[in-house]
C-alpha cells in the first residue's frame, strides 16, 4: 500500500511538450512547472509495447549518484511522435536505460 502511495504520487508529474534547447532538454509539466537539464545528466527509458495505450510513454530522469531522479513521464497515444521523440533523443546521444514499473505487483509485469 505504501508502494502504491509513492506511486500516485510520483505520477503527478506528467509532462505535457518537450523542446530540445541547444545543449539542454526543457520540460514543461502540466502543473505549469518547467525543468531543464543538461545533456550530459539525462536519462531516459521507454516502454516499447506496440498497440496497448496504457503502456506507451517515455520516462525523462536525471542522472544521481546512487538512482536516477524522476524528472516526469510523457504519455503519448500517437506512435508515430513516440518515434520521432525516441530518434531525436538517440541523435542527441541521450543514453536510453530499462523501463521498470512501479507499485503493488510491478515485479510480476514481465511475467
Amino acid at each position: 500500500m505504501i508502494s502504491n502511495i509513492r506511486c500516485l504520487n510520483r505520477q503527478k508529474s506528467f509532462i505535457k511538450a518537450i523542446e530540445f534547447k541547444g545543449s539542454t532538454l526543457v520540460c514543461a509539466h502540466f502543473n505549469g512547472k518547467k525543468a531543464k537539464i543538461s545533456y550530459a545528466n539525462l536519462v531516459y527509458s521507454f516502454r516499447e509495447i506496440k498497440f496497448e495505450k496504457d503502456k506507451s510513454e517515455i520516462e525523462i530522469k536525471e542522472k544521481k549518484r546512487i538512482t536516477n531522479k524522476l524528472i516526469g513521464r510523457l504519455n503519448i497515444k500517437d506512435w508515430q511522435t513516440i518515434f520521432e521523440i525516441k530518434n531525436a533523443l538517440a541523435e542527441k546521444k541521450i543514453k536510453r536505460i530499462e523501463f521498470q514499473p512501479e507499485g503493488f505487483g510491478a515485479s510480476t509485469v514481465g511475467l
